[in-house]
């Protein structure tokens, strides 16, 4: 079954209003506006509650189970479409170092955009806020993987930054 999120940026004071349980909320930690995710079973459903829509690729769920309190976003920009089954090996093996090494590991997402297909969303959940702006980068095991394994070498092209999030609204 396949699972797609539409990604909302809104004013950071205003409530998450949507009638899907199915919801996110991210508060940036830092300036800047809030996002918010919602999950649909269908990309009908999904484009039809617009902004930018998004395929779920690849999904590691990690060892903490409680509602996670903060998160990381970034996307990514693919140059050569060529290396699109690489890429998305590279993010899962990391997302498995990430899992195998952080205790408030939630779970990370890999989503690919149907607007722009060389886009890709990497959503990071974590259970405190360590995880989420320092470890889940700088990490030992973390680095050591992202020095043998480069993006730079599929072409990717980073075009937000990694942003940090308190996590707001959560589905129960």
């Amino acid at each position: 079954m396949s699972v797609y999120i539409v990604r909302s940026e809104i004013s950071a004071d205003l409530p998450a209003l949507t009638d899907n349980d199915q919801v996110i909320l991210l508060r940036p930690l830092e300036d800047g506006p809030a996002v918010r995710f919602q999950v649909f079973d269908t990309e009908a459903d999904a484009r039809a509650a617009g902004d930018d829509v998004y395929r779920l690729l690849v999904e590691v769920a990690g060892p903490w189970q409680d509602v996670p309190s903060h998160a990381v976003c970034a996307t990514w920009k693919l140059k050569d479409g060529n290396q699109v089954d690489h890429f998305l090996e590279n993010r899962r093996q990391l997302f498995e170092v990430r899992r195998r090494v952080l205790p408030h590991f939630v779970y990370d997402w890999l989503l690919q955009s149907l607007q722009h297909e060389d886009q890709f969303l990497v959503l990071g959940l974590y259970g405190d806020e360590d995880s989420a702006i320092r470890l889940c980068r700088e990490h030992p095991d973390v680095e050591q993987y992202n020095r043998l394994h480069p993006l730079g070498a599929f072409s990717a092209e980073d075009v937000t930054g990694l942003r940090c999030f308190r996590v707001e609204t959560y589905p129960a």
